[in-house]
């Protein structure tokens, strides 16, 4: 049937594709934390530009309104006023609780 020099070279071949194989396992869960790690860091970035985005908003609207020319009909102009700080301020209220919760954690989310 087989002769052992043949046995011996299927063996020797076996033997290095488990290598080889054990090899790119490696490999794979090497890329895979690397990958991880990326994802983690693109989050991060996402999610400042989104808050970014969402306090120059606020600011536009703040500078905006500000500026504004407005024409003050019989008393009126101090409820334009207030409406305008109240609609400033429910904008503004998520970044000043994340801000406040953000003081109290650590970076590792523990408390202080």
């Amino acid at each position: 049937m087989f002769n052992t020099t043949e046995i011996e070279e299927l063996a020797d071949r076996k033997r290095l594709l488990v290598a080889e194989s054990e090899l790119h396992r490696q490999t794979l869960v090497t890329e895979y934390a690397r990958l991880q790690n990326s994802i983690v860091g693109m989050q991060a970035v996402v999610e400042s530009g989104n808050s970014v985005y969402r306090i120059a908003s606020s600011i536009a609207s703040l500078v905006g309104g500000l500026f504004l020319e407005r024409k003050k009909e019989n008393g009126s102009g101090w409820l334009k006023t207030a409406l305008f700080g109240w609609q400033m301020a429910a904008r503004l209220k998520p970044f000043w609780t994340a801000f406040r919760r953000g003081q109290r954690t650590g970076s590792e989310g523990t408390p202080q």
